[in-house]
């Protein structure tokens, strides 16, 4: 199993108070963009 690494850059910059707001990552699959159904929330 190999390690992969992503780098995001949320802009504009979100507020101190990040409470009300939820990041939302959902894997697809190549090529065709179907969804996998793997996803998590930060």
């Amino acid at each position: 199993m190999g390690h992969e690494t992503f780098t995001f850059i949320v802009s504009p910059a979100l507020p101190n108070d990040t409470s009300k707001f939820k990041l939302v990552f959902k894997e697809y699959k190549v090529p065709f963009q179907k969804p996998t159904g793997f996803e998590f929330v930060i």
